[in-house]
């Protein structure tokens, strides 16, 4: 892999800044205000160039933040994303890589550090790499495999995660509810026997799909109506979460991992979209960890997230009628079962609610990993079952719809119900995990020490020290997102004597300019003993005026040893 470390001035990285990526992509720049200014004097300039993975190229600003666009998450996170650690500046450099580009061999680590699957175009490939032995196939999936063999690291969330494991090897029963089939049909069996061959073993964890998979887990995202499942992928003002799918989860949280090492509380919320676990071998041949895990209590024993299984009643008569819904009638019904998707009868009805509860078995599994590729290049790999890129949302409960004559997949068989609307919290739910984007591609791309990843809480943090201190006097580093405007972190203190008993935070020092890197001499001024630190980033725009809040904890800790 080449790394390129450049030294350059603020000119440079402002000239650089209006280059087009490369193989003449849209950057998309122009449609978001750019954050990625910086004073004045050198940085050390890190650019971790990202793969986008699309089928096609997007042709528009409109179409690529489309509900269907489901790159526009990534890309809006990504593009112009920088920060500064001491006087290193890192930035992500987002490109869409197309299957046209793909195929001509530019997928490589000369070009791109991380290739990144996203949910959506897995979603399509899982259907037509499952035909794993037509040459363009087959190509598809050497060309990505020979990337992560060559060292480039590897994210997927969702489907981007399970197409990058290796099939499990047991059939799923029939998805009675949705094809409408019978275990027996052979169509069914031409489909899941499709599912299973698309993984294309980039890791050693199973796609572990379980026994009944479109009868239980996958009920959780159809049956809250495929009119709405595409909605949470873009902004509506006028959305509320009724039009919400799926679930939001606590889940426990393995901080021993760099990407989760300067997170606080035990558990994360992230939401979930009903995919499969994670099946991690007894032994992988390769160093994997757990970063997030399903909770203990199952969500199918939760009464807040509880749904029962529904019946299809309307015969053939309700599938002939599903023609006239469509959006395009015939022409639409048409082109659902032609592209073999599940939502292929949305519109058939009716449907009738039965007593049984859709059960789920992932209590303590597997939810988020990062594994290392077992050759002499190392390539890293993190997949995500869950959407971190996605919106959460807290309280509430599902409630299930009445059980009437039109019931159907497309209007959905339950909604969101006494969610906590976002005026009454202090996050931004629509951001509220893009730092574990931002963190998991940095690992991934191997371009920088793990404790210069992307800050957690806020926008800035304390770097952590790597040993304790025989002097009292020692340098303390901030890590802050650059951005337009004055930016200014002030450094606050704690102190304890035993490591127990801590005295009130006290601010230490501003560092009102960053341009020589970010930074505070430190004095110990209670003498020997433990100090804990965090950081408070002020952002001075044209006159309006940023300041993120305290975070939950201290950033970072050290014992200093001697006076």
């Amino acid at each position: 892999m080449k790394t390129k470390i450049i030294i350059v001035s603020v000119i440079l990285i402002i000239i650089s800044s209006s280059v087009m990526p490369v193989f003449g992509y849209e950057n998309y720049t122009d449609n978001f205000e750019s954050k990625s200014s910086l004073n004045e004097l050198e940085y050390e300039e890190v650019v971790i160039r990202v793969a986008i993975y699309v089928k096609y190229e997007v042709g528009s600003y409109e179409k690529f933040y489309s509900p269907t666009g489901r790159t526009g998450y990534f890309k809006r996170m990504l593009d112009d994303y920088k920060w500064t650690v001491g006087n290193k500046c890192y930035s992500f450099l987002a490109t869409l890589l197309t299957d046209e580009q793909l195929f001509k061999g530019e997928l490589t680590t000369d070009n791109f550090d991380v290739f990144l699957y996203p949910p959506g175009t897995a979603d399509t490939y899982y259907l037509e790499t499952g035909y794993h032995r037509l040459p363009e196939n087959e190509l598809r999936v050497k060309l990505i495999k020979d990337f992560v063999k060559d060292g480039g690291g590897y994210f997927g969330t969702c489907g981007g995660a399970g197409i990058a494991c290796t099939s499990d090897s047991r059939v799923m029963k029939a998805p009675i509810g949705l094809l409408l089939v019978n275990s027996g049909n052979l169509l069914y069996r031409f489909y899941s026997r499709m599912w299973l061959t698309s993984c294309m073993g980039i890791s050693c964890i199973k796609n572990h799909g379980t026994e009944k998979w479109y009868d239980s887990v996958g009920l959780y995202f159809f049956y809250s109506g495929l009119r709405n499942s595409s909605m949470p992928l873009t902004y509506k003002p006028d959305m509320n979460f009724n039009d919400l799918a799926e679930v939001c989860l606590d889940l426990p949280v393995n901080k021993d991992h760099a990407i989760f090492d300067d997170f606080l509380e035990d558990t994360r919320r992230v939401r979930w979209a009903c995919p499969a676990n994670f099946e991690i071998p007894d032994n992988p041949g390769r160093q994997i960890d757990v970063l997030l895990s399903y909770p203990a209590e199952e969500i199918s024993d939760n009464e807040s997230t509880q749904i029962h299984v529904w019946e299809y009643t309307g015969g053939l008569r309700g599938m002939i009628n599903a023609a006239k819904l469509g959006r395009n009638g015939l022409r639409d019904w048409i082109n659902r079962f032609r592209s073999l998707k599940l939502d292929i009868m949305a519109h058939a009805s009716d449907w009738r609610k039965t007593d049984q509860i859709v059960e789920t078995n992932f209590a303590n599994k597997s939810f988020m990993t990062a594994e290392i590729y077992p050759n002499e290049n190392e390539a890293r790999i993190v997949l995500c079952v869950g959407h971190p890129e996605y919106r959460v949302w807290w309280g509430g409960h599902i409630e299930e719809v009445p059980d009437n004559d039109n019931n159907s997949l497309f209007s959905g068989f339950y909604r969101w119900v006494n969610v906590t609307p976002e005026e009454e919290t202090i996050e931004d739910e629509w951001t509220y995990n893009w730092w574990i984007v931002l963190r998991s591609i940095a690992w991934a791309s191997k371009l920088l020490p793990e404790n210069d990843l992307p800050p957690v809480y806020g926008k800035s943090q304390v770097c952590d020290f790597e040993q304790n201190m025989s002097s009292s006097e020692f340098t303390v580093y901030g890590n802050s997102e650059a951005d337009n405007g004055n930016v200014s972190l002030e450094l606050y203190y704690s102190y304890s004597s035993d490591g127990i008993d801590w005295t009130n935070y006290s601010l230490y020092d501003t560092d009102d300019d960053v341009s020589d890197g970010i930074s505070w001499e430190f004095n110990s001024p209670d003498g020997a003993g433990h100090y804990q630190f965090y950081s408070i980033r002020n952002l001075d725009y044209e006159g309006y005026i940023e300041t993120e809040r305290v975070p939950p904890g201290a950033d970072s800790t050290v014992f200093v040893e001697t006076d």
